[in-house]
């Protein structure tokens, strides 16, 4: 996720959602940028922690806090236990701290885009 706004930005959730056959939506699920989890624990973490862990609003270290334009944060949403028939997914940003300032039916910040450079994990 990369900050390519004209301000600083803070608390970004990850919205993805696997699409199916006609972009149907088949599942969806949030994360906050800034929390990857390695591989190799993964494995031995059971859902509670991993939901927990991407979960973090500010990431890992506060890097989800006050991102300067122009600032890339690496991202991970987990899927547990998605059913088949996946072709495709979307991925998009949304600025926490203004959706809880504003309060709308449109929540998504106009100027925080996304870098879908990182993949989404099946777990």
């Amino acid at each position: 996720m990369t900050n390519v706004g004209k301000t600083v930005s803070s608390g970004i959730r990850i919205q993805a959602t696997l699409l199916g056959k006609d972009n149907q939506v088949i599942m969806q699920n949030e994360a906050f940028a800034g929390n990857l989890i390695d591989e190799s624990l993964m494995a031995h973490m059971n859902r509670v922690r991993i939901e927990g862990f991407l979960g973090m609003r500010y990431g890992e270290g506060n890097s989800n806090r006050d991102i300067p334009v122009g600032m890339s944060l690496p991202f991970m949403v987990v899927f547990f236990d998605p059913p088949e028939g996946i072709q495709s997914f979307t991925v998009k940003a949304v600025n926490v701290d203004e959706t809880e300032r504003v309060q709308s039916s449109v929540t998504e910040k106009a100027d925080t885009r996304v870098s879908t450079q990182q993949s989404i994990r099946q777990h």
